[in-house]
């Protein structure tokens, strides 16, 4: 048997929002309908950094699927771009969210390895053109590495394009000001930090005093620990297995980290951990998973070679520590699940932004007349800047860091920030809306642009007609309309059926009467589209 992963340097970190999901789709083609026998194990994925192949099975097994893998990448077929798009969406539909998931938003909004948290867009209207050129830049021998757990099998031949390049790694900005919390159903302290040696044993000297803290309290459970490689960096991250002593065992793990980074750090304990880790690195399996740490060393253009690793693991000491602790603090994303939970002091990241004024240079948009609205709603533009303004939230869009503009042919635009934050403009509802559609139209680049698919009619929202307006008036608020409503339908059924019963029908056929109106105007009521 021979196991076999082919890699490339290209993920998460390289689409945009808008993009987000053709290398989902590119990967879901090039292991498609690969008639793979049954004893033949394969599978493929896509990182912040990597999209993968694997297969494992007979030699000759393994190069004739490897082979069929890059012919697949080399010819994308545009009917079964269709079909595979449409696969991938339903399974969007029942995919469950990852433990990460809120951190790496919080983090990075809606870029880089943030984009794990939103809808593959990208999947809407595939284009092959794209896709195609997607392929050529990234799926090419310059940007690829082959890794075998045995020789070199007779025959194996990868038609992979030449002429391309190792594609760079341009890491995003935190789209938020860090340290900060939000808010998640699973207690999660994560950092960014400097990917070395120092990292991976700062982050078992951690999760082992955390694990001893809290393995001490009646009903306590260790947190778990977890390193992704992001070139020169790495997102570190310990989470709790569920979030029932949130605020407590979050205070524990706060209170270890500010103790490593203020370097309390014993020599015995180092020492321990340096034997530890050489002794993986020594053990039988490790000699298996050489070229796999080597692939991703090689794509990443570090040192390979195990003496490399040896004396970088020889140079931590109690100052590297020291470091990385201190990197995380200057980093840390907190996620709790109430604002309640998070320390004192600590920026919570879902608040209001500052409410601006439109003054003399800029345009305060209004909701069009007889639009719903019970909290005040507004669009305020000034500059390059929109902002959405309730009475109760406020929220900022910078036209210069637009991930997304959506748009459908009923005129409707959806914006979406680097942060992930998204404002919908329905033409229907704000003045002038015309002229936030140009705002943004001539802010944001070509390729984050989206044409989404029309929707129903009914799913487009309209301003109450004259009558609906006259009834809100007299009444208030949507709640107290519908409360409204519900009385008439029940005063409309009574004299319905008092009138079938009055003109000599049976009592049964009366009820009926009453209970037919009654389903007839609900039904028409239900029908109306509110705003």
């Amino acid at each position: 048997m021979l196991r076999a992963t082919l890699r490339f340097r290209v993920g998460l970190i390289d689409e945009t929002l808008a993009t987000h999901g053709h290398l989902h789709l590119l990967e879901h083609l090039g292991m498609g309908h690969l008639d793979a026998p049954p004893y033949v194990a394969y599978n493929a994925s896509v990182s912040s950094l990597f999209t993968s192949f694997d297969l494992e099975g007979p030699p000759a097994e393994v190069v004739r699927l490897l082979s069929a893998v890059c012919d697949k990448l080399g010819r994308i077929d545009e009917d079964e771009v269709v079909h595979e798009a449409q696969v991938l969406e339903q399974e969007a539909r029942v995919r469950g969210s990852g433990v990460l998931d809120d951190a790496l938003y919080y983090r990075w909004g809606a870029q880089g390895p943030g984009l794990v948290y939103f809808r593959e867009f990208g999947l809407l209207r595939p284009d092959p053109e794209i896709l195609r050129s997607l392929a050529l830049r990234a799926f090419v021998r310059e940007n690829a590495v082959l890794a075998l757990d045995g020789p070199v099998p007779e025959g194996l031949s990868l038609s992979l394009a030449s002429g391309g390049e190792r594609l760079p790694i341009r890491l995003p900005p935190p789209a938020r000001r860090l340290p900060g919390a939000g808010p998640s159903p699973r207690p999660l302290v994560s950092g960014l930090v400097r990917m070395n040696e120092a990292a991976v044993v700062g982050l078992a000297v951690l999760r082992t005093r955390v694990a001893s803290l809290l393995m001490a309290e009646p009903g306590g459970t260790p947190w778990l620990a977890t390193l992704e490689s992001l070139g020169e960096h790495a997102h570190v991250a310990l989470f709790a297995q569920s979030g029932d002593r949130a605020a407590a065992e979050a205070a524990v793990v706060l209170a270890e980290l500010n103790r490593l980074a203020d370097c309390d750090v014993h020599e015995a304990e180092l020492a321990d951990h340096l034997r530890m880790r050489a002794q993986a690195a020594d053990r039988p399996d490790a000699s298996a998973n050489e070229p796999w740490l080597a692939m991703d060393r090689l794509l990443l253009n570090q040192p390979t070679s195990a003496a490399a690793r040896s004396a970088e693991l020889a140079s931590v000491n109690a100052a590297a520590l020291r470091a990385f602790g201190h990197q995380w603090r200057q980093s840390l994303l907190l996620t709790v699940p109430t604002r309640a939970d998070a320390p004192a002091g600590l920026p919570w990241l879902t608040g209001s932004d500052e409410r601006i004024e439109a003054g003399t240079e800029g345009r305060t948009h209004g909701v069009m007349p007889g639009v719903l609205d019970e909290k005040g709603a507004k669009i305020v533009r000034v500059g390059r800047v929109l902002q959405h303004q309730t009475t109760e939230a406020v929220t900022s869009f910078d036209l210069d860091r637009v991930a997304l503009l959506a748009s459908r042919p009923d005129g409707q635009r959806v914006l979406v920030g680097d942060d992930g934050a998204s404002l919908v403009i329905e033409p229907t509802l704000w003045r002038d809306a015309d002229e936030l559609v140009r705002a943004a139209e001539d802010s944001v680049a070509p390729e984050r642009c989206l044409e989404l698919p029309a929707r129903p009619d009914d799913e487009i929202p309209h301003p109450l007609n004259t009558w609906e307006r006259v009834l809100v008036a007299m009444f208030g608020t949507r709640a107290k309309l519908w409360t409204f409503g519900i009385l008439l339908i029940l005063v409309a059924a009574a004299l319905v059926g008092w009138a079938l019963i009055a003109a000599g029908f049976s009592r049964m056929l009366g009820l009926l009467g009453v209970f037919i109106a009654g389903a007839l105007i609900q039904l028409f009521n239900s029908s109306r589209k509110q705003t």
